[in-house]
């Protein structure tokens, strides 16, 4: 009862909670919004710092996100079915939290599974996140311009960017970069 209290106020003070499958323990730290012009990186498990093209400085949080399909405004959405690794798709914004997005490090960790936005070089699904350290943890690194209408570019496959028509629950697919649709644009959620 003591923890909902303290997480109770920490949600009305605005302070971004992580909570992975109902579990505190093990979580993230809650951390506040890096200085703008800023893109917030994970300097190890369970910490944050600041990319400012220099070296790494330690922040004190992160920001969660929604993704929107800049063409027709519908929502990144995780499928939240069980599952080692689930689709990922354009739906109407209703504020889920399969919707929301925390971004570190290059990684778009969904704030309703706790997975990892992951590409394998063939589809682009949410799956458990990979440690820093571990080799595989390329898979699930991207980029982004800094446009408004930004491209989402994955690290590793470099022509290759997020893609979808928008549709309502159309699957979100990896096209040469380029194409109108595969523009998103960022707001906090």
């Amino acid at each position: 009862m003591q923890v909902e209290s303290q997480l109770g106020r920490l949600v009305a003070a605005g302070v971004a909670v992580f909570a992975i499958a109902g579990s505190i323990a093990g979580a993230p730290t809650a951390i506040a919004a890096p200085a703008a012009g800023t893109m917030p990186t994970t300097a190890g498990t369970g910490t944050a710092s600041v990319n400012t093209g220099e070296e790494e400085a330690p922040v004190t949080a992160l920001a969660n996100y929604t993704i929107d399909n800049a063409n027709t405004g519908r929502c990144l959405t995780a499928n939240q079915l069980v599952g080692e690794a689930n689709s990922v798709f354009t739906n109407t914004c209703v504020g889920a939290a399969s919707q929301k997005w925390s971004i570190a490090g290059g990684k778009f960790v969904n704030v309703g599974t706790g997975q990892c936005l992951d590409y394998n070089g063939d589809t682009i699904a949410t799956a458990p996140c990979f440690a820093n350290t571990d080799p595989v943890v390329q898979y699930q690194r991207w980029t982004t311009d800094s446009t408004t209408r930004k491209w989402i570019r994955h690290a590793v496959f470099t022509g290759s960017c997020m893609h979808s028509g928008g549709g309502v629950r159309e699957y979100v697919t990896a096209r040469s970069c380029g194409s109108s649709s595969s523009r998103w644009t960022f707001a906090p959620a």
